[in-house]
């Protein structure tokens, strides 16, 4: 090797684990922004206490993909393409609004073999709403994504709840689902850090979580391309919610959530 082509590869290396540090600093930041958005916002107890899943234990290689905040046209179709080449499903947490408008694209979902969940009527913190507000955005997204198909899931808006939000999910039979794979890809735009992060991160019965809205869809369906092939090479299936919880190696723990919960704004 050339000492022109060793002092490359020297540059390459300390450009790449400068980035690497510099990605780590700017999580270590925003998880200080939601410890201290969480101090100042406490959310009722019980909920914070262990009503929510946000991992599942298995004893094989699967994990769920869930992609929040669509349907949105053009980002959610690329995100069905890259899972159809994949042959992985997912849920789609979808916004009440939006599947209204878009009913074409919940028929799209549904015909790949994907699931869609209630992620309230409109694209906000769901903690911020009151009670009565918040039965009303949840119960009228309901009405738009039950006349599809049954619905099983609920994630609030930046995934923080309340005794009310509890009560309507088991009125409806939902159960609660956030996620424990969260790639910050809400202000970290980078696809190669979601996907190393991702890649990283899962463990089986891990739940990821991408969004689809703001131009966060055309990056997840980049990410997707990436880090779907790694996760199948690394023996992963990567499956909807409801195949997780049906699947036979897996058991799903409602536990506390962890100090810093997977909250995504």
């Amino acid at each position: 090797m050339s000492d022109a082509s060793a002092g490359a590869r020297w540059r390459t290396g300390i450009w790449r684990r400068l980035w690497l540090l510099v990605s780590s600093a700017l999580i270590l930041v925003g998880t200080g922004a939601f410890v201290g958005c969480a101090s100042l916002v406490r959310v009722a107890g019980p909920a914070i206490g262990g009503a929510a899943l946000y991992r599942a234990r298995c004893e094989e290689r699967i994990i769920a993909l869930t992609l929040d905040d669509g349907p949105v046209v053009g980002s959610t179709e690329a995100l069905l393409e890259v899972l159809a080449a994949a042959d992985a499903h997912a849920t789609f947490f979808l916004i009440g609004e939006r599947a209204e408008l878009h009913g074409e694209l919940v028929q799209a979902i549904l015909a790949q073999g994907h699931e869609i969940g209630n992620h309230t009527f409109l694209e906000e913190p769901t903690f911020r709403l009151e009670d009565a507000q918040a039965r009303a955005s949840i119960e009228r997204t309901h009405e738009v994504l039950s006349a599809y198909t049954d619905i099983h899931w609920f994630r609030p808006g930046s995934a923080r709840f309340n005794d009310e939000m509890l009560t309507v999910a088991a009125e409806l039979g939902y159960q609660i689902a956030l996620a424990d794979t969260f790639p910050y890809d809400t202000f970290i735009t980078s696809t190669n850090f979601h996907a190393w992060y991702i890649r990283r991160s899962v463990r089986p019965g891990s739940i990821i979580v991408l969004h689809n809205a703001h131009g966060r869809g055309v990056r997840a369906a980049e990410t997707l391309g990436r880090v779907l092939p790694l996760l199948q090479e690394d023996g992963y299936r990567v499956v909807s919610l409801s195949e997780l919880a049906a699947d036979p190696s897996c058991t799903l723990p409602i536990e506390p959530l962890p100090e810093v919960a997977e909250s995504m704004p």
